[in-house]
């Protein structure tokens, strides 16, 4: 499976379910890098994280996104 449609199918809805007010999560390759942008309203502003994933297994990948999410 390729990482945007890991991100799209698998990641996102975990994330989703997890935290609840999660708004996005996508996968972005800009030629150089490859990006998974966690988008996610906190009641006072509507925040984004963005990780990189360049180079990533899908099972490194989830790991850098989700403990990006929990620092």
């Amino acid at each position: 499976m390729d990482k945007e449609k890991f991100v799209k199918e698998c990641l996102k809805p975990l994330i989703v379910a997890a935290l609840g007010n999660v708004i996005d999560v996508r996968y972005t390759f800009t030629g150089s890098f490859e990006i998974v942008t966690v988008i996610w309203d906190d009641g006072k502003a509507v925040r984004e994280v963005n990780v990189n994933v360049t180079g990533d297994s899908l099972l490194a990948l989830t790991k850098d996104v989700v403990g990006r999410l929990l620092k």
